[in-house]
């Protein structure tokens, strides 16, 4: 009778430890499924945050195309203008130039007759 009060102590001794340790075992899980919570979190910020940067990255470049097309129109615009300008410039000298020799031609024909 007395063993079986001593094997009963020793079991209840074995299984308040088995208890204590499932519990702390309870108690790891427990933190860990709230740690991996929180890195789920984390994990899904940052994926939000890495698609939304995308797609500002997307409309910044967007812009520098539209931005590059309008220069480039801006380049062939002047590029025409300024020939438009050296013909009206040339064409300007020439009737001056013709109308100088004209002038200093007549003004000469004047002098030699008299």
């Amino acid at each position: 009778m007395y063993n079986g009060l001593s094997q009963n102590k020793q079991l209840k001794k074995l299984l308040n430890s088995a208890q204590q340790t499932i519990d702390n075992g309870n108690t790891l899980i427990a933190s860990q499924k709230k740690l991996n919570d929180k890195l789920a979190e984390e994990s899904a910020a940052k994926s939000n945050l890495i698609t939304d940067l995308k797609a500002l990255n997307q409309q910044n470049q967007n812009v520098c195309d539209a931005e590059k097309i309008a220069l480039n129109n801006d380049i062939i615009f002047l590029k025409t203008q300024s020939k438009k300008d050296s013909r009206k410039s040339f064409w300007k000298g020439v009737k001056i130039g013709g109308l100088s020799v004209v002038v200093l031609g007549a003004i000469a024909l004047i002098a030699v007759s008299q």
